[in-house]
Formats: C-alpha cells, sequence, structure tokens
C-alpha cells in the first residue's frame, strides 16, 4: 500500500486544479501552512480536504495551493487506512499497516514533485489530526520529502511547523 499511496495524494492536485481557476485566494475555505526547509508558506488558495471510505478502506485527502490553482506551488497529505481516521491520532508514514500516509509538495506547477520516502523507513512524516468534523479536519504535519519527480537540485525538502485548518468537500 505505501508506493501505491502517494498517487491519492497528487491525484487530489489534479482534481482540485480542475475544480476552478482564480488568481486570488478563496475566502474561508481553510488553511495550510509549514516551514519548508527554513522559510515559511502558506498554502491558502483552495484549501479543501476530502473524506471518503470504500470497501473497508478509510481515506482523508488534504491539499492546498500558494497562488492561482494549476501555477503555483501545492502542498497535499493524505491519509488511509482500514480504520477510521479519527481526531486525536498520529499517523507515521512507514509504520505497518492498517494506517498509511503521504505528503507531497508540488513546485514550478506541478514540475517537480518531492513526497515522503517510500524505500526508507529513517525519513518519516507524521500527521497528527487534533480536531475531525463532519465539515472540518484540523492538525499538524512534519516530515522529510525526497525529490519524486522533475529535475532540481534540492533532492530533499524538510517540512516542519506544517498546520492544517480545511472543511471538508
Amino acid at each position: 500500500m505505501k508506493k501505491l499511496f502517494i498517487l491519492p495524494v497528487f491525484a487530489l492536485f489534479v482534481f482540485a486544479s480542475c475544480k476552478k481557476s482564480s488568481s486570488s485566494p478563496s475566502s474561508g475555505t481553510g488553511s495550510i501552512s509549514a516551514t519548508i526547509d527554513g522559510k515559511a508558506e502558506t498554502f491558502n488558495t483552495d484549501a479543501l480536504a476530502i473524506n471518503s471510505s470504500s470497501n473497508g478502506v478509510y481515506e482523508i485527502a488534504i491539499a492546498g495551493y500558494q497562488g492561482a490553482v494549476g501555477t503555483s506551488d501545492q502542498m497535499g497529505l493524505a491519509i488511509a487506512g482500514t480504520s477510521a481516521i479519527t481526531a486525536g491520532s498520529t499517523y507515521t508514514f512507514g509504520t505497518a499497516a492498517p494506517d498509511e500516509l503521504s505528503i507531497g509538495y508540488l513546485q514550478s506547477s506541478g514540475t517537480i514533485e518531492y513526497a515522503d520516502d517510500i524505500n526508507s523507513n529513517t525519513n518519516v512524516a507524521t500527521v497528527t489530526i487534533t480536531s475531525l468534523t463532519s465539515t472540518n479536519i484540523q492538525g499538524t504535519f512534519s516530515g522529510m520529502l525526497m525529490l519524486y519527480s522533475g529535475t532540481s537540485s534540492a533532492t530533499t525538502k524538510t517540512i516542519t511547523n506544517g498546520k492544517f485548518n480545511v472543511n471538508f468537500k
């Protein structure tokens, strides 16, 4: 599940980018912020979450853009497992099933992609859900992301102080 799980995060970026074309931040949809390699970043344009369950698998995916949808940097998180996702829980990449998670960071309109390291349990990513209702999810995240595709001189991105407060679509 770990190796295939990155795809839903990047698929969420595609879904969100098809939602609408806007160059100004959406009002009141939510917020995602993180420190990336020591620089504070926000991803508040069209910040949204999707909550789904099917065939005994539960998934929550969260994504947002820095600016114009489809042309700015994007951040996404996804959690999946065979148990319901709950507030007060911490999900760590690299742990055994049933819970899995993925964090993705896309730069330059998606031409450079970073994701948690699917081949190592030493560069762990963590998401903690602090509040979860039928309409909103809040929490924190961190981890080291590896260059997944594209060309960049930076082969890793360190994410600290990650926070999200987004509504479900």
